[in-house]
């Protein structure tokens, strides 16, 4: 997984719908989330930096190897959704530079607010935020692939030996 780098030159200053990251109160998880969300917008904005790579790297490193692809693959439908119901573009900070990384934009907030609200059963949060967050239109997609994240995160995944069964058998010559 690549570190976020320092640009000293980097000219970023919030603006008054901004926020620093810290300032959110977001747990571990909660962080997680957020980072690779950013790096699968990165992946929407700039295709060539592969930056999904990152993203499912963070998964796994923050949730587990079996967990974590769940996890990525649950935040980027829950993206998804949201891009579909969305017209305008999503302000996003830039996962690789430390300084855009410490501020949370106001459309982060509101995907970590619908995404906060079901996890914490606070339905009226999640569903404001879903309707700021998409415009007024079609918000249920998105709440219900927040919902699949928000079980992905609580199912209890253990490692075993392996499958109960073989899956393939090797061709006897």
């Amino acid at each position: 997984m690549r570190a976020p780098q320092k640009r000293p030159q980097c000219p970023r200053v919030l603006t008054d719908k901004e926020q620093y990251v810290v300032t959110a109160k977001f747990g571990t998880d909660e962080l997680a989330i957020l980072a690779i969300a950013r790096y699968y917008f990165q992946t929407f904005a700039v295709p060539a930096s592969q930056a999904w790579i990152p993203a499912t790297d963070l998964a796994r490193h923050a949730f587990g190897a079996l967990k974590g692809p769940r996890v990525a693959a649950a935040v980027l439908d829950m993206l998804r959704e949201m891009r579909i119901s969305r017209r305008s573009t999503f302000q996003f900070s830039n996962p690789e530079c430390q300084v855009c990384a410490d501020v949370l934009t106001e459309n982060e907030r509101q995907l970590m607010g619908v995404f906060r609200g079901l996890r914490n059963s606070m339905q009226s949060e999640a569903y404001v935020n879903a309707l700021l967050l998409c415009e007024g239109n079609e918000i249920n997609p998105l709440l219900g692939a927040a919902g699949v994240l928000v079980n992905a995160l609580s199912e209890r995944i253990e490692a075993t030996d392996g499958p109960k069964e073989q899956l393939f058998q090797p061709v006897e010559g």
